[in-house]
């Protein structure tokens, strides 16, 4: 399983990632997490993902925006949207 999260604010991704580490751990779910900072980085990435953890709020780009896009590369990834 693929997974992305992508927060403007590192802090947010450090709380996130352990609670989504343990969940697909305890599923006994292998899970490759990958961390984005921006908007612009994770529409840059080559790789498609299966979740998507997405701040609302980017700074450079909104989520929503960074949402459509992504779910035009692949439609099957599941976008969850978060926000502090």
């Amino acid at each position: 399983m693929k997974i992305a999260i992508c927060d403007d604010l590192i802090a947010h991704i450090e709380v996130l990632k352990p609670y989504i580490e343990e969940f697909f751990r305890i599923k006994e779910i292998n899970a490759e997490i990958s961390e984005f900072i921006d908007g612009e980085s994770i529409l840059k990435a080559k790789q498609t993902f299966d979740i998507i953890f997405l701040d609302i709020e980017l700074g450079d780009i909104t989520g929503i925006e960074v949402a459509k896009q992504l779910k035009y590369r692949n439609s099957n990834s599941v976008i969850i949207v978060v926000t502090s």
